[in-house]
């Protein structure tokens, strides 16, 4: 090996020497690290070509104080980090799925060889790192695994697309499966909204998300009722987040001039 690659925010504590005194405090978490060879990690991902063989270049368009990825002298480069968002980092557990995302690189991007370990529970955080590591191979084979085919299908469901859509929308390089996810929640809104932590996902959608999401004519409602529930659902939640709230028009609702909810308004 002839590189150090350090996965960024994910960190292993040391096992306590067999030799250590009686309640001497335990060893101090230490960052977790991989080793590689760069020709092979540059072969399969853009992120790694771009910071180890492009570096000066990276380096000279970085902004001010910001430290490059690849520290050339020590031979050790960070993964990329992942936004500041609670449901991404549930979602996506860099630690769990960066090995993953290695072995692939390793056995000559041959997803068969993964194949068995990417499952539903994971799929979308494995998609995620692809992305993150330009490994379009795999994001290739991931997005197809997530959006099934003609002869298989997907794990994109009603059980699925709120958070789909969620972590897509949050992520660089998600944009492939918001189109998809998008759709899956307009058909299968009624039964979506019925659970708690779906309506919270779309709930804490970008505005532009929701309001696209409740103005679409494929919105499959029974009822102007499902709508409403959700709206007020939407305003309560921002309220408590003190994010700006938003003006949603509503079609067919009653007793507000062109259906217009303003913004900040509660719904009874």
């Amino acid at each position: 090996s002839d590189i150090t690659v350090e996965v960024t925010g994910a960190s292993v504590t040391p096992e306590v020497p067999p030799d250590a005194e009686e309640g001497a405090e335990p060893p101090e978490p230490v960052p977790l690290t991989y080793k590689g060879h760069k020709v092979v990690l540059c072969s399969a991902s853009g992120y790694f070509f771009k910071n180890i063989v492009l570096a000066e270049q990276v380096a000279g368009e970085l902004e001010e104080g910001a430290e490059p990825a690849f520290d050339a002298e020590n031979s050790v480069i960070k993964t990329p980090s992942l936004p500041e968002d609670d449901e991404v980092k549930k979602s996506v557990v860099l630690a769990d799925l960066f090995p993953l995302v290695l072995e692939y690189i390793y056995c000559n991007q041959t997803f068969a060889r993964v194949a068995e370990k990417v499952v539903s529970e994971n799929a979308m955080g494995v998609f995620v790192l692809a992305s993150m590591l330009d490994v379009r191979s795999l994001r290739t084979h991931v997005k197809e695994f997530i959006t099934g085919t003609d002869e298989t299908p997907g794990v994109l469901d009603q059980e699925t697309a709120s958070r789909i859509l969620y972590i897509a929308s949050a992520v660089p390089g998600g944009d492939e499966l918001v189109e998809p996810a998008m759709e899956t929640l307009l058909y299968h809104f009624t039964d979506i909204i019925q659970r708690e932590e779906d309506l919270d996902l779309f709930c804490k959608l970008p505005a532009e998300k929701i309001i696209r999401a409740l103005d679409d004519d494929s919105l499959n409602v029974q009822t102007e009722g499902e709508v409403f529930t959700t709206v007020k659902k939407l305003l309560e939640l921002r309220r408590k987040r003190r994010e700006r709230t938003l003006c949603i028009r509503v079609k067919g609702l009653n007793g507000t001039p062109d259906g217009v909810l303003p913004a900040g308004q509660a719904v009874d």
